[in-house]
């Protein structure tokens, strides 16, 4: 149940909202104006009563950011949209790549979703000598004339 609460005292802002809990007491919505009328970290507010947004991009992970990794640039775990890449996980700042979930990101030369040596991929993502790997999950396949036996080759 939400309430929006007047303050009667003058502050910079003249309201605040809240939500009411269980226990009756009541706790910040994390809406990015706190309980005394200060903007939260992460936030902007602006107008009367007050609109606040978070600002993507700025490293602080605030309202319904899944992400933000301090800039704005695809590709790296947390989009410019500050949502969370698919084949990624981050924690606040640090975003990673999911090896041997079947998505190649970031680093990754290959994920083929396994644990398997020996099969063109390695169960670190890295493409193994003999092998060409592409796609999402990614194929791998033996170079025959490369000078190396890999995979099903009898000689090379």
């Amino acid at each position: 149940m939400s309430k929006r609460l007047r303050i009667v005292k003058p502050l910079r802002k003249a309201s605040v909202m809240f939500k009411e809990s269980l226990a009756g007491i009541i706790e910040e919505t994390g809406d990015g104006c706190d309980a005394d009328c200060a903007e939260e970290t992460g936030f902007d507010c602006i107008g009367q009563p007050s609109t606040c947004a978070t600002t993507c991009g700025d490293g602080i992970k605030a309202g319904s950011e899944q992400c933000d990794d301090d800039d704005i640039e695809a590709g790296d775990g947390c989009s410019p949209t500050c949502v969370i890449e698919g084949g990624w996980s981050c924690d606040g700042l640090v975003c990673t790549t999911g090896c041997n979930d079947g998505i190649k990101a970031g680093t990754e030369e290959c994920d083929d979703k396994n644990l398997d040596n020996s099969d063109g991929c390695s169960q670190a993502c890295a493409v193994e000598a003999g092998y060409t790997c592409s796609g999402s999950p990614s194929v791998c396949v033996s170079k025959c004339g490369d000078g190396i036996k890999a995979g099903a080759e009898q000689c090379d």
